[in-house]
């Protein structure tokens, strides 16, 4: 699914579950270059192996409502985008080891609120053909700025994140 132009308006239960092994650029949403106002109501991509399930890349006004996924994979990869809100994220998911659920490049004007992933504290395991990590092997979000990353460390499930303007990092 691609969005983008004037791409705006709002989706209701939006829901994807691809089961497959895809290439690296694959997503089963991506949303870019658009800076109309776009609502989702339940935001549900899932079930593929690939650099990220969702992607947001030179977009203003994403707002989100409800996240539930399942991956063995980064549920979002969020590019030079500004003035998004994800209220909500849940389910039994988590990226590679030593990965993050959501990585944010160059981004600013934000909020993600209560990222309540379903948490394995005892060893890596497999469910349904995935893999669910230990929560000590990997990150629930991970910024990437000019002067450096910032990660957020492997036990926070924060009730608000939120950024404000930052430095370019171009």
């Amino acid at each position: 699914m691609l969005i983008t132009g004037n791409g705006g308006g709002k989706w209701y239960n939006y829901h994807t579950s691809e089961w497959g092994e895809e290439h690296g650029d694959f997503r089963c949403i991506k949303i870019k270059d658009t800076k109309e106002p776009l609502y989702f109501y339940n935001f549900e991509p899932q079930h593929v192996y690939s650099g990220a399930l969702a992607e947001l890349s030179n977009t203003e006004n994403i707002t989100v409502y409800g996240v539930k996924t399942e991956c063995s994979s980064v549920f979002m990869r969020i590019i030079n985008s500004t003035y998004f809100r994800i209220y909500g994220h849940g389910g039994l998911g988590n990226p590679a080891k030593g990965e993050a659920l959501y990585i944010i490049d160059n981004c600013d004007n934000y909020i993600i609120t209560y990222i309540a992933d379903q948490a394995n504290l005892k060893q890596t395991r497999t469910y349904q053909n995935q893999t669910q990590l230990n929560i000590m092997d990997f990150f629930p979000l991970k910024e990437r700025h000019k002067s450096g990353d910032i990660v957020m460390d492997p036990l926070s499930r924060p009730l608000v994140y939120k950024r404000e303007a930052v430095e370019s990092n171009y």
